[in-house]
């Protein structure tokens, strides 16, 4: 023990030299890496209900498709017109159903027809001459008769489409009269940035911070007022509020000389950038450094949409594709991070971005899917597509343009 040492400090450091005080990138984005993995299957479990809903009312879209199309189409009774064949059975002429004093039986196959006098057919089942207790039995008939009432079966078929085109025709030229519709509803969207350069021709941020930055699911809500001032053609206009949310990655943030002279940190992203002062170690000078850690970017606007929707009507099913613009009004902007150096961690909160517009204007696209499940109300589903004309940022190191795909929920009340 007696023994010294010489340069003891120089072995230590020899021990030391091949460690690093601050992670490489590589270990950075490694780390970063399994967090999304974590990210990815949560997301998945959040959203499985969702998603499920989804799938359900798919579904019973669907089948509603079908039953109005006819493919899928209950039993019913259906008016007639005229009928000017002879009853076998009473060998007389069959009067116009509309006019009749009682009800004509007209015995067709193993089924007999009754033409009941308010214009409407009903059958029941006749097996050998005995129907049952609905009605009186009629004698079924011969071969060439049974013929003759089956052709008639058909016409009688062929006559209730045609009057029920006819009346649909006639609804179709009534007179119309405009009415207003309200429809709430709720969207999950699925939102994007187009990024340019901001200027600085020396160094292409817009790459940097796309690589930097990732959308999480967004959402929008509010109500639209519909004019529908023709048969076709209608306004719509409303106010929405939207949400969007970007993750961050661990990035190193510089200090600079901000506009009011003093030495500060900035942090750049895409929607504006912030000055940053922590309250531990000596003033910055600059050039020096921070690391920041992974932060949560959430932006919020109150849009005020106007489209122009043409309208095309299917029985209860309506189509109503609309294009127009958008009014958005900045409501908000948060960026939450951390900053450290070797010895001290800090937890910034950003209330305030400098360099992003309070109002940017944009172009929206949609289109109405709507069933009429009542006279007064409806199911909407609202598909749509929105995309910024003007830039959200101002003098900031790029111009960013938020697009926006989304599927709308709502309910709409007709007045």
């Amino acid at each position: 023990m007696s023994k010294n040492l010489p340069h003891i400090d120089e072995i230590y450091r020899d021990a030391i030299d091949g460690y690093e005080e601050h992670p490489s990138p590589d270990v950075w984005r490694r780390l970063q890496a399994q967090l999304d993995e974590e990210d990815v299957a949560a997301y998945k479990k959040k959203y499985i209900a969702a998603r499920r809903a989804a799938i359900s009312l798919a579904i019973l879209l669907l089948f509603l498709v079908i039953q109005e199309t006819g493919i899928i189409r209950p039993a019913v009774s259906l008016p007639i017109g005229p009928i000017r064949l002879k009853n076998d059975l009473a060998n007389e002429t069959v009067k116009d159903n509309a006019e009749g004093k009682r009800p004509q039986k007209i015995a067709a196959g193993r089924k007999l027809l009754v033409i009941q006098p308010s214009g409407y057919i009903t059958d029941t089942c006749c097996i050998n001459g005995k129907p049952g207790n609905a009605v009186p039995c009629v004698k079924l008939l011969g071969p060439d008769s049974l013929n003759r009432m089956m052709a008639h079966t058909a016409g009688v078929a062929d006559t209730a489409g045609a009057a029920g085109a006819i009346r649909q025709k006639a609804k179709e030229r009534r007179p119309f009269k405009p009415y207003w519709s309200v429809t709430v509803l709720s969207s999950q969207e699925w939102a994007q940035y187009r990024l340019e350069n901001g200027g600085n021709v020396s160094q292409d941020e817009s790459t940097d911070i796309a690589q930097k930055e990732r959308h999480e699911p967004s959402f929008t809500a509010g109500a639209l007022v519909l004019y529908q001032f023709k048969r076709n053609w209608g306004i719509q206009a409303g106010l929405l509020y939207s949400g969007t949310s970007i993750a961050i990655d661990p990035q190193e943030i510089y200090a600079v000389k901000a506009p009011d002279g003093a030495i500060a940190y900035k942090y750049n992203s895409s929607s504006g950038y912030a000055f940053v002062k922590p309250g531990f170690g000596l003033p910055p000078a600059v050039g020096d450094s921070l690391s920041a850690a992974s932060a949560q970017h959430n932006l919020q606007y109150i849009g005020i949409p106007v489209t122009l929707q043409y309208k095309i009507t299917k029985g209860r099913f309506s189509f109503s594709p609309g294009l127009g613009v958008s009014f958005n009004f900045l409501a908000g902007a948060r960026i939450k991070t951390e900053v450290e150096n070797a010895g001290n961690r800090e937890t910034v909160t950003i209330d305030k971005l400098q360099g992003t517009k309070t109002f940017y204007l944009g172009l929206m696209a949609n289109a109405n899917l709507q069933y009429d499940f009542s006279k007064k109300w409806a199911l909407t589903i609202r598909p749509g597509f929105s995309y910024a004309l003007t830039s959200i940022t101002k003098n900031n190191v790029v111009k960013t343009y938020p697009y926006s795909f989304g599927a709308a929920a709502g309910l709409t009340y007709k007045f």
